[in-house]
């Protein structure tokens, strides 16, 4: 009787199995522009907000009736920035792999392309005021690079990093048939184009995570149910049974913590 119900929960677990890894194909890989691109606007959103986030950071290090000091400007934030005089001269720039004259700024637009002779960025501008003297803000992110040399550190065009290894055309304005990456208010900040013939095949992580932490499950169920453990406690093998148990549960939690399973799922951002 023990065996047949070990064999129906052997059966039953590996059916649902079976049908979780089936249905994680169609789930997981997927083939769609529009989800690709809303994923990627997402992402420049997410970029905007840190813009904002380090922007209030530099304005707390400092008093409005304060001059601007450079020990108020050097401080680590998540992207590079610059600071300019109000006649656009450069007074402090945080990366000096990141330094555009502001000729190559259009001070009438908060969100723009700006190119010079190494690639585009994907930038935000805006102006602020201490100890009675003007600044302008750049903040600014790569998105192309040009370079002359190409290899598997330097590479020249979109920066795979952020659009992956897609053909993508990036323009600074509207165009038909692309699609406009806007800001959580609506806000333009550019367009982005793809090939008729791109794959935009990618993974869901949160399929592969439930897949992986439902099979973990599975071996640990297995391995009670088959008194393995017990098997080796009774021969004598006590070490050999703590060993099993304990690189089992080291295996489950490794993997919990790399895919952030289970906080990414239950976590939500009320602040």
């Amino acid at each position: 009787m023990l065996k047949q119900r070990r064999l129906l929960l052997f059966l039953l677990l590996g059916s649902m199995g079976f049908l979780l890894l089936v249905g994680s194909f169609y789930l997981t890989v997927r083939d769609d522009e529009q989800a690709y691109f809303e994923q990627l606007n997402t992402q420049f959103q997410e970029i905007d907000a840190q813009f904002d986030q380090d922007f209030v950071d530099l304005l707390l290090r400092s008093k409005p009736d304060e001059g601007l000091r450079f020990s108020q400007l050097n401080f680590d934030t998540t992207y590079p920035f610059l600071v300019y005089t109000e006649e656009g001269k450069l007074a402090f720039w945080s990366d000096f792999t990141l330094v555009l004259d502001f000729t190559l700024v259009n001070n009438q637009v908060k969100y723009q392309l700006v190119e010079d002779n190494f690639g585009r960025y994907f930038s935000k501008l805006r102006r602020f005021s201490r100890g009675g003297e003007n600044y302008w803000l750049l903040q600014a992110v790569p998105v192309y690079y040009k370079r002359t040399i190409e290899n598997q550190y330097l590479y020249t065009g979109p920066d795979n990093r952020i659009f992956g290894s897609q053909p993508i055309v990036i323009a600074a304005t509207s165009r038909a048939g692309f699609h406009d990456v806007r800001s959580v208010s609506g806000d333009y900040f550019f367009s982005v184009g793809f090939q008729e013939n791109a794959s935009f095949m990618y993974l869901n992580e949160g399929n592969i995570t439930l897949l992986i932490f439902f099979f973990s499950l599975i071996f640990l169920v297995l391995l009670i149910g088959y008194d393995f453990i017990q098997m080796l406690w009774s021969r004598g093998k006590g070490l050999l049974a703590i060993f099993y148990t304990a690189m089992l549960l080291f295996t489950m939690r490794a993997l919990m913590l790399f895919f952030h399973f289970p906080q990414d799922y239950f976590e939500l951002d009320f602040f």
